[in-house]
């Protein structure tokens, strides 16, 4: 019984650090747009600094919170650059 609560802690505390770095991540997208005015998706997975595989869920995110608007879509309506709104 202790090991499943010494388990289930392992996986809560994994839980938080992946969350609190994908906050981390997010600070990094916005500061690169913030800063840049305007970025493609593959120009923040390059160049801001945030972990490649969160960029676009970040920027689907923050388009949907109104952060961003979508400057430019892909063929199949993917989220190609963005641009600060603020």
């Amino acid at each position: 019984m202790i090991q499943k609560s010494r388990k289930s802690s392992s996986i809560s505390n994994n839980r938080m650090k992946n969350m609190n770095n994908k906050e981390m991540d997010r600070e990094k997208v916005l500061s690169y747009i913030k800063e840049h005015g305007r970025a493609s998706v593959d120009e923040l997975k390059k160049k801001s600094g945030a972990e490649p595989l969160r960029v676009d869920v970040i920027v689907f995110e923050e388009v949907c919170n109104g952060q961003l608007e979508v400057e430019e879509r892909g063929q199949l309506g993917s989220i190609e650059s963005v641009v600060w709104k603020g």
